[in-house]
C-alpha cells in the first residue's frame, strides 16, 4: 500500500502481502467458494487457525455450506487414498474442494494429503475434486501438487532475507519484522475478504479496493488497542509470573484466542525460564493472578460461567469483544471493544480483525521485559522462538 496504515510496520506488509496476490488467484478462490459447498481444508497448527476463522463465516454467511476437516470424526480413515472414493460416493454430484493452506508447503498434514491424492489422482483421475493451495512457497510439495492438479496462489509470508543472527538481535525492530505470523495474518485476510465480496454480491474486481479499506480500518484498530487498557495490562502482567489460558469454547472466537496463545507461548516461557505455561486446552485450575483470554463476538452468556469460574479462583478475565454492554464485558477484568454493525447471519470481520489486533501482544511483551530485565532477555526470546516455532 502506498501509504502506511499502521504504526506497526508489519501490518503494512501483511496488507501489501494480500494486495500482490495475482487477480486469477482472487477470481479463482471467489469461484470456487461460490461453486462447491463441500470443502476439506488441509492445514496445520496456526494456518489451520487462519483458514478456520475465515471458513467459519463463510459458513455462517451460506448455512449449507459443509468443511469437513481431515482430522474430523467424519474422516476416520488414516489415508486421503482410502477418503477419497468415500466422499465422492457420500456426496455423490458433488464438487469437493480440498483447500491447502500453508506457508512453507511442507508441513506434516498439508503434505501427507497432496502425496496421497496425487496417489489417487494418478490412478483413479481426479473428478470431481477441486485442487486449491494458498502457499508462499510455489516449489513445494503442496505448491507442485496445486499446479499440477488445480490452482496454486503465491501469498508472500515472511521475508527469508531478514533472517536474524544472534549478534544484531539487540537492535532488531520486531515492529518491522513481525513474530512469525505474517502468512497466518495474510491468509486469514485473504480468505475472509472473498468470503465478504461473495456475501455482498461483489465481483472479484473490487477485491483491492476492497482489501484496502479494510486493512485501513485494521491498521487504526491495531493502533487504538496498542495503546489501549487492554494492552497496557496484558503486557504488564504477562511479564510476570503468571499463566496464561484460553477460555474454553468453539468457533471463530476460539480459533482466534488459540492462535494468539501460540505465539505467546515460545516468548512466555522463555521470559520465565520454562516455569509459566501457556494452555489452549487442558489447563488445570488457575492460580491467582494467572489470565484467561475471551474472544467473542456477542459476549452473550455462553461466555459467562467459564468467566465467572475463572475468577473465582481469582483470576484475571481480559477479553476482546464486540459487545459493549454484554455480559463479559460486564463480568471481564479488561476488555477491549471492536464494535461492527451486521445482520445474524452476515460474515463478520470482527474475528479477523482481532486476529492482528492480538497480533503485537507477543512483541510489545518483549519490549516491555528488555525494558525490565534487560537486552539479554530479547536475544535468549528470539533465539528460543526462532529455534522452536516452525513455519506451517
Amino acid at each position: 500500500m502506498p501509504k502506511s496504515i499502521c504504526s506497526f510496520p508489519y501490518i503494512n506488509k501483511v496488507a501489501d502481502n494480500v494486495l500482490s496476490v495475482n487477480s486469477s488467484g482472487v477470481e479463482n478462490l471467489y469461484s470456487y467458494f461460490m461453486g462447491h459447498r463441500v470443502i476439506l481444508p488441509a492445514a496445520e497448527k496456526r494456518s489451520k487457525l487462519s483458514l478456520y476463522t475465515a471458513l467459519s463465516q463463510l459458513v455462517i454467511s451460506n448455512p449449507e455450506k459443509l468443511t469437513i476437516p481431515l482430522d474430523s470424526p467424519d474422516i476416520p480413515w488414516y489415508s486421503m487414498e482410502e477418503v477419497a472414493p468415500v466422499l465422492q460416493t457420500r456426496y455423490k454430484g458433488e464438487k469437493i474442494l480440498v483447500l491447502f493452506n500453508t506457508q512453507s508447503g511442507e508441513s506434516y498434514t498439508p503434505q501427507k494429503c497432496a502425496n496421497e491424492l496425487r496417489n489417487y489422482f494418478e490412478k483413479n483421475g481426479r473428478d470431481r475434486f477441486t485442487i486449491c493451495a494458498v502457499t508462499s512457497t510455489p516449489d513445494s510439495t503442496v505448491g507442485k501438487f496445486a499446479r499440477e492438479f488445480g490452482t496454486l496462489i503465491e501469498l508472500k509470508g515472511e521475508d527469508k532475507s531478514t533472517d536474524i543472527n544472534p549478534p544484531s538481535m539487540e537492535t532488531t525492530n520486531l515492529r518491522e519484522t513481525g513474530m512469525g505470523d505474517m502468512f497466518e495474518l495474510a491468509s486469514a485476510s485473504l480468505f475472509q475478504n472473498v468470503v465478504q465480496l461473495l456475501h455482498l454480491d461483489q465481483k472479484p474486481e473490487s477485491f483491492r479496493d476492497f482489501v484496502r479499506h479494510e486493512f485501513e480500518i485494521t491498521g487504526k484498530i491495531v493502533d487504538e488497542a496498542s495503546n489501549s487498557e487492554f494492552y497496557t495490562k496484558a503486557v504488564n502482567d504477562l511479564v510476570e509470573r503468571h499463566w496464561v489460558m484460553k477460555a474454553p469454547g468453539k468457533g471463530p472466537g476460539d480459533y482466534v484466542a488459540d492462535a494468539a496463545l501460540k505465539m505467546l507461548e515460545n516468548v512466555k516461557k522463555a521470559i520465565s525460564g520454562g516455569s509459566d505455561q501457556v494452555y489452549s486446552s487442558n489447563a488445570p485450575a488457575p492460580r491467582a493472578g494467572d489470565m484467561q483470554l475471551t474472544v467473542s463476538f456477542s459476549g452473550g452468556f455462553h461466555t459467562l460461567p467459564t468467566c465467572l469460574e475463572f475468577k473465582g479462583y481469582k483470576g484475571k478475565q481480559f477479553s476482546v469483544i464486540g459487545q459493549k454492554d454484554s455480559v463479559l464485558a460486564e463480568n471481564s477484568d479488561v476488555f477491549f471493544l471492536i464494535e461492527e454493525d451486521v445482520k445474524p447471519n452476515d460474515p463478520r470481520q470482527f474475528y479477523v480483525r482481532a486476529l492482528h489486533t492480538l497480533s503485537p501482544l507477543p512483541i510489545l511483551v518483549v519490549e516491555k521485559s528488555k525494558e525490565k530485565f534487560g537486552p539479554n532477555v530479547t536475544r535468549d526470546l528470539l533465539n528460543y522462538y526462532r529455534t522452536r516455532v516452525p513455519q506451517v
